[in-house]
């Protein structure tokens, strides 16, 4: 593959993959849920890097326009082409990087003079006055990215996800729409999924994933088999899983998945298997804080407890910034113990923490949280537990 087509394909992947503001996937295969911990954007850049099989030159010039270059470089990269747009482009996108707003802008402006006809500078200002939240702006400046871009459809998607992260979800279907009546690429379609699922309507999302697996079933069965969880359509999660699996026999995205799926039909066993074998394979670190949280959520559930204090402990250690295990956590504690009375001090005020923990750095654990408080605070002798819960997510 060539240079330019490279650059181009990774430019759109990295826009879905890390552009989508409020859009990312969530696995919900039991109740209460587990969130899915996301990866650094390092760990995606090189996990790019490693997929497209970029040399170290060719990730250079690549990483140049993702604005994580020297300030240097790009400095002598202006001065050797004081006409070209791209490299004002390059720097404007150092500068919003380093939040450094007002010198993005001026390059990206700079940009735009040299070269009326692009589309990056029109992108690149419209990410700065969203990064400024100066929503005005930002939309004026996609508009005319879109107005440039057309008849393609990668700034009317871009567009869309904005329209989606600030609320404005009949605008953001509006362009989803379009976008895939003029050209229903995969990215297109997994952005709407993804838009989709957010909203809670799982059957259009589940149809677009559907149609995603069609054209490229090695990169979007994991997914699809996610949102069958959140489904609680079990059976055919295994399903999905499964053929991921044999593509790729070590996708530990798919393994824990499928033990989610198990867990979902109650088959604990299974899925202990499933998590077992996902952590013995080697991955980044936030890929086995994942394996260890679902299999520790596994041992809640199936009353082991010494394991699952240990799994839990080590997700946290793995990566402190996901929420969901420090909500597994308060669960542990107050699923061992049998009454509200047999909580100790030191407990109560774990649970508090965790739960509180869990909700700084998840928002989206709420739900989970009260639909727990409320089944306890149901139950008389477990009414303080209840309310141990709804404090922690209060605080």
């Amino acid at each position: 593959m060539k240079l330019k087509s490279k650059v181009a394909n990774a430019r759109v992947a990295l826009g879905v993959i890390v552009g989508l503001v409020g859009l990312s996937s969530v696995a919900h295969a039991a109740d209460p849920p587990i969130a899915t911990p996301s990866p650094s954007p390092t760990e995606k850049k090189r996990d790019l890097k490693e997929e497209l099989g970029f040399s170290d030159t060719d990730w250079f010039n690549f990483s140049m326009e993702l604005g994580s270059g020297k300030l240097s470089d790009y400095n002598k990269a202006i001065a050797a082409s004081p006409k070209d747009a791209k490299v004002y482009c390059n720097r404007g996108a150092y500068y919003r990087e380093q939040k450094q707003f007002d010198k993005a802008i001026a390059d990206y402006q700079k940009a735009a003079k040299l070269d009326p006809k692009s589309i990056d500078p029109h992108d690149g200002l419209a990410r700065v006055y969203r990064d400024q939240k100066n929503v005005a702006q930002a939309l004026t400046e996609y508009d005319k990215a879109v107005a440039l871009d057309a008849p393609k459809t990668n700034e009317l998607r871009t567009r869309a996800e904005y329209f989606a992260s600030i609320g404005r979800n009949a605008e953001a279907l509006a362009d989803y729409d379009k976008a895939v009546a003029l050209q229903p690429d995969k990215w297109v379609y997994l952005s709407r999924a993804r838009f989709y699922r957010l909203q809670k309507q799982f059957d259009k999302a589940l149809l677009d994933f559907n149609r995603l697996v069609e054209l490229d079933p090695a990169s979007f069965l994991d997914e699809q088999g996610e949102l069958l969880n959140e489904m609680k359509r079990y059976d055919d999660a295994i399903g999905s899983f499964m053929k991921a699996l044999v593509i790729d026999p070590k996708d530990t995205d798919a393994l824990n998945g499928l033990g989610l799926a198990y867990m979902g039909t109650t088959n604990y066993d299974m899925a202990q298997t499933r998590f077992d074998e996902a952590i013995k394979i080697k991955s980044f670190g936030f890929e086995n804080a994942r394996s260890y949280a679902y299999r520790g959520l596994n041992e809640v559930k199936s009353k082991k407890w010494a394991a699952a204090q240990s799994d839990l402990d080590k997700s946290i250690a793995l990566d402190a910034k996901e929420g969901a295990p420090y909500f597994y956590r308060a669960l542990l504690t107050v699923k061992q113990n049998g009454y509200s009375f047999d909580l100790t001090a030191e407990m109560k005020t774990s649970v508090a923490a965790d739960v509180a923990k869990a909700v700084q750095l998840d928002a989206t654990l709420l739900d989970a949280i009260y639909d727990a408080a409320n089944e306890y605070s149901n139950n008389f002798f477990g009414r303080e537990k209840g309310v141990l819960l709804l404090l922690g997510a209060t605080q």
